[in-house]
């Protein structure tokens, strides 16, 4: 298999692989939380699976239980009213993004790929690779290095990208809120909101209720630098700064700015 684009990104075969196992195990979670007893009765006793971030990240295994773990085998001998509950409460929970396939799937490759671009538009990173060089010859110096990339698996999130591109070495950590927080007060300064986001090392921070939710920072001329998420699905990507920005315009969301120093 040759690489394939995924998101504007080259992904080798190698790596689409390694996602394979992510997207499609062999034993797949199902949250029974809500449904019929006569549903959750009916399903197998099955043995409690060790949850990888990986796994939480595929099957939006953010809220609580509790879980069933099947195979395909397994899902398919349920009754026919068991099997649509259980796929119900899965297709709404993981929207935007279809349900997960099995991995005996004829089209695993193509519904995976349809699976990680959902709900999320290209990078961009090609059309501002002279932005993206300026910025890291500034005061973004991994920038250019960090664009265009999907991580090796999920942990790295917004708060470490920002970070890394102005040149700390953490684009693999899960960077906590104080640790950001601890960061952005020391290198930073406040932004007014008049200052012009176009320019490069502008911090956007957004706010939800109080608490720290998403960071991105400018590299110029109306590019902006991120990672939407902590997934392994979420690559660093770049975009426009204007369409970041009014997709986070939402009820108790407010955004700050702040200069790097």
């Amino acid at each position: 298999m040759d690489a394939v684009t995924v998101l504007g990104i080259p992904v080798a075969c190698d790596d689409i692989e390694r996602w394979l196992g992510f997207y499609a195990p062999g034993r797949q979670s199902f949250r029974t939380r809500g449904l019929p007893a006569s549903v959750v009765d009916s399903l197998p006793d099955t043995s409690s699976e060790s949850v990888t971030d990986e796994l939480r990240d595929t099957f939006f295994m953010y809220g609580a239980g509790p879980w069933a773990w099947l195979s395909e085998d397994e899902f398919a001998e349920l009754e026919p009213d068991a099997r649509a509950a259980l796929v119900t409460e899965r297709r709404d929970r993981v929207r935007p993004k279809p349900a997960p396939a099995w991995p005996t799937d004829p089209m695993i490759v193509p519904k995976l790929v349809r699976w990680v671009e959902a709900g999320t538009r290209p990078s961009l990173h090609e059309l501002a690779r002279e932005q993206l060089g300026r910025a890291s010859r500034g005061s973004l110096p991994r920038a250019g290095e960090l664009a265009g990339r999907f991580p090796s698996g999920s942990g790295p999130n917004c708060f470490g990208t920002v970070m890394a591109a102005a040149g700390e070495p953490v684009e693999k950590d899960w960077v906590q809120l104080d640790q950001f927080q601890l960061w952005l007060d020391a290198h930073t300064t406040p932004a007014a909101s008049r200052d012009d986001p176009r320019d490069a090392g502008q911090v956007l921070v957004w706010r939800h209720d109080g608490e720290l939710a998403h960071a991105a920072v400018t590299i110029g001329e109306g590019w902006v630098l991120q990672k939407a998420s902590q997934s392994w699905s979420s690559p660093v990507g770049v975009w426009l700064t204007e369409e970041v920005i009014n997709q986070w315009r939402t009820p108790g969301v407010r955004l700050s700015r702040h200069r790097l120093a």
